[in-house]
């Protein structure tokens, strides 16, 4: 799944729709929830095969395009804070030319904001 993410040249943190594996046996649900969660996918589904295989799809939807900038967002803003110093419990304001309006708050619960409003670039203030 990695390599098929690498040759495709789509970073882990983009999320992507769909991967289908093949194998003899059904994983456990467990097994297929970890595997989810390593290939950051939403679905995962199964097709019985006496081979080893992983198909990835690797079509990415507006929903998936925008939900990839908002975690790429979200790691440039922990970035900030990281260099700033800045602990989990501090709080901050952060500023930007746009970020993905729809997740919003998955961005402001990510990143310790209380709010995000449009600056000239991107940068965080903490909240006193």
């Amino acid at each position: 799944g990695h390599a098929q993410r690498k040759k495709a040249d789509i970073k882990l943190r983009q999320p992507l729709g769909l991967v289908t594996y093949q194998t003899s046996e059904k994983l456990s649900p467990e097994l297929e929830r970890i595997l989810a969660e390593e290939l950051n996918v939403k679905k995962v589904e199964y097709q019985k095969s006496s081979d080893l295989r992983i198909k990835l799809d690797t079509k990415i939807t507006q929903e998936l395009k925008e939900e990839g900038e908002a975690k790429e967002f979200m790691r440039n803003v922990q970035q900030m804070r990281k260099d700033e110093g800045l602990i989990l419990s501090d709080k901050t304001k952060i500023k930007a030319p746009n970020w993905p309006k729809k997740f919003e708050k998955q961005i402001l619960a990510g990143t310790a904001s209380v709010e995000i409003s449009e600056g000239p670039e991107l940068g965080i203030s903490k909240v006193s």
